[in-house]
């Protein structure tokens, strides 16, 4: 039942949150932890009943991650969209100089040497080819991510989506949403901690 993505996001945003889970669930403190402690709990690895211990830490764990997951999307979010509107400005600023550099070509041919001519129009299409570079690398996370595409965008807002339909799925009284459900709302939420990870903090 290990999450180390889901428990990442959580010891981030709400460490005390991860630390209380694990002392509530001393058997299973090694599925809250970050980083997998290897070779705990061998035989409970494997496919097998649910206990009501698992199944109320899952449904703790899941309850307890859901805030940070928010947080930390909302935050992604938030660099997206100042990210796509520096990249749009850059973009654009790019398109003027395009936009101008015949002109500025014609102007100079009437007043400069050949010579000046070529260094001015090779000077105007490196500022143009510059500013699309700059907006390719401002639209990445510092490893090179993509993460502020108009594709990326939607997809980052269909995942915070996720989120709060499992909030929703949680708002529901205990005993009523059954262990699988649990179980595969807990996967999915590590999926979705992942690709945080990936976008905010790799």
């Amino acid at each position: 039942m290990s999450h180390k993505s889901l428990a990442a996001i959580l010891n981030i945003s709400d460490p005390k949150a991860l630390s209380d889970l694990q002392q509530r669930y001393p058997g299973l403190a090694a599925d809250f932890t970050p980083t997998r402690e290897f070779g705990a709990r061998g035989e409970a690895d494997e496919p097998g009943t649910a206990t009501d211990a698992d199944t109320n830490a899952t449904r703790d764990f899941v309850i307890a991650s859901l805030g940070p997951l928010r947080e930390q999307y909302d935050r992604l979010l938030q660099d997206i969209r100042i990210k796509a509107s520096r990249a749009n400005l850059i973009k654009r600023v790019g398109a003027i100089v395009a936009l101008v550099s015949g002109a500025v070509a014609a102007w100079a041919s009437l007043y400069l040497s050949e010579g000046h001519v070529a260094a001015i129009s090779a000077t105007v299409g490196s500022v143009g080819s510059g500013c699309s570079l700059l907006a390719d690398q401002v639209i990445r996370t510092e490893s090179g991510t993509l993460i502020a595409s108009p594709e990326k965008q939607a997809e980052y807002v269909g995942m915070r989506v996720e989120i709060e339909k499992f909030a929703q799925l949680m708002a529901r009284p205990r005993g009523v949403v059954e262990p699988g459900a649990l179980s595969a709302a807990m996967d999915r939420l590590d999926e979705l901690a992942r690709e945080l990870i990936r976008a905010r903090f790799a």
